[in-house]
């Protein structure tokens, strides 16, 4: 058995299912589907799951049961993965189990995986419930650590692509921007970086940044689905006798900045259906439709 997460985060899993690994897919650019025949479940058999509770198919019923933090979806998603193989499907209980995801999968996964192998340890003399066989997890163009991935890898590999110029390039290293654009636990106090970082986001608009020699394609939907911003997102410790904040858990914006105004006036922080410049829209059509 192998459970697929996609990334996002707030991306759904039907995305591998319907354009990667699952038995009919649409490649960019299509228009219908076609078998594929490359297809994971000729391997194993595959559960593709919403992560978390909200995205996709998948629903939750309170606003405060929607806001997340990644310890909260590793939590849900062992839940999820016992009722399946508990309530659901008990047939499939001697199978082996992998995780599996991309993009922030790399986040999801291991965050499931640990939460399943703490269960497994918690219970390894319990003769009465169910244990998951957990054999290991598979994780691609995962992202793992903010200093070096999404925003900074895609402003590293844009110059060397010849994405933009030298000068904006230079000016990001002589000002340490890589902390800024980082985004989540980074210094986000910078006004320099922040012009840069408009500079560069103008620069590559019209660049498909998942295929950067690929085509732009050009979405018509206006749905704005998610709020990137809440209080919710902070918390508070003591440290030294004095009340700190922090950051419980980031946003879609922190682990992608460049697909988002950077006016900090702005109402528009808001995360569309779909990234700038990715095909899609064909797909979540037939999705749906009744």
């Amino acid at each position: 058995m192998v459970v697929w997460y996609n990334g996002g985060p707030g991306c759904s899993s039907m995305l591998g299912f319907t354009q990667e690994h699952g038995p009919f897919v649409m490649e960019n650019g299509g228009v219908a589907f076609h078998k594929n025949d490359y297809t994971w479940n000729k391997e194993a058999n595959m559960l593709y799951i919403e992560s978390p509770a909200g995205v996709g198919f998948s629903y939750c019923n309170q606003t405060e049961a929607c806001n997340y933090t990644d310890d909260d979806s590793a939590a849900d998603n062992l839940a999820a993965i016992l009722y399946f193989f508990n309530e659901k499907f008990p047939e499939y209980q001697s199978n082996d189990l992998y995780i599996s995801g991309e993009s922030y999968g790399g986040i999801y996964v291991p965050y499931a995986s640990y939460y399943i192998h703490q269960y497994l340890e918690s219970n390894k003399d319990n003769t009465t419930i169910y244990k998951p066989n957990l054999k290991g997890f598979i994780v691609g163009n995962g992202v793992t650590n903010w200093k070096y991935d999404t925003v900074p890898a895609f402003v590293e590999m844009g110059f060397w692509h010849g994405l933009y110029d030298l000068n904006t390039y230079e000016a990001m290293k002589k000002n340490n921007c890589t902390y800024y654009f980082a985004g989540s636990g980074a210094d986000n106090s910078s006004e320099t970086c922040a012009q840069l970082m408009t500079t560069f986001s103008n620069l590559v608009g019209d660049i498909n940044v998942y295929d950067v020699y690929g085509k732009c394609y050009k979405s018509n939907m206006k749905s704005e689905a998610f709020e990137l911003y809440s209080s919710s997102d902070m918390g508070m410790s003591k440290v030294s006798d004095s009340i700190k904040t922090y950051k419980k858990a980031a946003t879609a914006a922190d682990y992608t900045p460049f697909l988002y105004n950077h006016n900090k006036n702005s109402d528009s922080k808001r995360l569309k259906e779909l990234p700038p410049c990715t095909f899609g829209e064909p797909i979540i059509e037939y999705l749906n439709n009744a």
